[in-house]
């Protein structure tokens, strides 16, 4: 068990090629890509949309951004435009999950560039 939060799922328990609710700081939903132990996001900045890594918490304590709380499913994909097409999808429609994960309340979301949902 996490002493942070025992809904983390450890490093050594994420599996490659699937999709996790995770906090981060640029996103909610990452897939885990086990050579590189991070995690691929959708992000949006300066009004571009493109795939960027998150590094889990236990691979570095001072650079980790991310913690997945949740599996997901698997993710067949391993092109980048289709990667990126799936995670903008999943976003959308994992809302309510999410919200569940998280709590109703707002916050500043950098992934959607506008309020989000706020960890707990």
């Amino acid at each position: 068990m996490d002493k942070r939060n025992p809904n983390i799922i450890p490093l050594d328990d994420c599996k490659d090629r699937y999709l996790y609710i995770i906090d981060a700081r640029n996103a909610r939903l990452g897939i885990f890509h086990d050579q590189t132990g991070s995690f691929i996001i959708s992000r949006r900045k300066f009004g571009s949309n493109y795939l960027f890594n998150e590094d889990h918490y236990d691979k570095d304590e001072r650079y980790g951004t991310a913690t997945p709380l949740k599996e997901i499913e698997y993710v067949p994909y391993t092109n980048e435009t289709d990667e990126l097409a799936f995670l903008n999808k999943r976003t959308k429609e994992l809302e309510k999950e999410m919200l569940e994960v998280f709590g109703p309340e707002p916050r500043w979301d950098n992934a959607k560039g506008d309020i989000g949902v706020q960890p707990s």
